[in-house]
């Protein structure tokens, strides 16, 4: 197996698909003494990730040339609040390589409050009730307290001294002009940096088993089943959480489609060390390396701790090499 692991330069679309699985368009909605009306609007992108990723944070500040990086104890971010600059570099980027579903749907709510803001459209109540229903419907599983936002709905209205707002409650986009594209390698590739996961699972009878998973929210679950179709193998599966589950286990699909796309679609943090692992692992697998004693402990060194440094499994790796060869193993994982 050919190994390939050179680090392109970012692609905007694996910037999309990263954006996709970690990314977070806000809108602040605060009072203010400042504004006649009273209430601010500030709009955001925000991107938060391990400090061992602030790299591919700085590519991304590096590729747009706008925002900026703050780092908390072990965390990263990458922020752009400049009106003007998510206006003129952030909108035309997500225009052109688009998010998918309910990420695209949240992108483009946010776009319309951008260009409400571009036209001081939010100086006037109608408009700036119209922004606030916006806000507080941007991001699934964020939703804000129902109460802040009647209180400023009837802030607006006792400044503006009107009775009603002249809005729809149930708003409708007229951005038209904003359409999701085909799903794109280098899309994959970012989203699959940011949500998925390839994983090795030692089981009962010395059984090794692999699989490529990518989770996404169950209002994204489309994305999946795009991905799907794109790899043509693997399933969708819905999860309990109120999550949809990607998944290839077949140890040929791994290594003729899954395995080639990383290598010429490479990942961008320490993920990518895991894939390497994980390739490892794929041709020792179809060399029946894990069939001998010495095989089977090779792949354990190799994959056992590859996650989150092993605190997922059950027993340390020391224990469980103890374990199987006492044949004394339920599952493990």
């Amino acid at each position: 197996m050919v190994q390939d692991f050179n680090k392109n330069k970012i692609q905007p679309a694996f910037i999309s698909g990263f954006i996709q699985a970690d990314g977070v368009f806000h809108v602040g909605i605060s009072r203010s003494k400042d504004y006649k009306l009273g209430v601010r609007v500030t709009p955001s992108l925000h991107l938060s990730q391990h400090i061992n990723s602030i790299n591919l944070l700085h590519e991304i500040k590096e590729y747009f040339n706008v925002g900026h990086i703050t780092t908390n104890r072990n965390e990263a971010n990458y922020i752009v609040n400049s009106f003007p600059k998510l206006k003129e570099v952030i909108i035309p980027h997500f225009d052109k390589f688009t998010l998918k579903s309910g990420k695209f749907e949240s992108y483009v709510k946010f776009k319309e409050i951008i260009n409400l803001m571009d036209k001081k459209a939010h100086l006037s109540a109608d408009s700036l009730i119209k922004i606030i229903e916006l806000s507080y419907d941007l991001n699934f599983g964020t939703q804000r307290k129902l109460g802040n936002k009647e209180e400023l709905i009837k802030l607006i209205l006792e400044r503006s001294k009107i009775e009603t707002p002249l809005i729809k409650t149930c708003l409708e986009s007229d951005l038209t002009n904003t359409v999701e594209s085909l799903i794109s390698p280098e899309f994959i590739s970012g989203l699959t940096d940011g949500d998925g996961s390839f994983f090795v699972s030692f089981k009962k009878n010395k059984r090794i088993t692999v699989n490529y998973t990518i989770i996404q929210d169950s209002d994204s679950k489309s994305v999946l089943t795009e991905i799907r179709d794109y790899f043509n193998c693997g399933k969708v599966y819905d999860l309990k959480s109120r999550a949809a589950r990607y998944q290839v286990e077949n140890l040929t699909d791994l290594t003729n489609i899954i395995i080639p796309h990383f290598m010429k679609y490479p990942l961008k943090t320490n993920k990518n060390e895991h894939f390497k692992i994980f390739c490892k692992v794929c041709e020792l697998l179809l060399l029946n390396d894990h069939k001998t004693k010495e095989g089977y402990i090779r792949i354990i060194e190799l994959a056992y701790d590859m996650n989150n440094d092993g605190k997922g499994r059950k027993l340390p790796k020391k224990d469980f090499i103890e374990l199987i060869f006492n044949k004394d193993l339920n599952d493990l994982n």
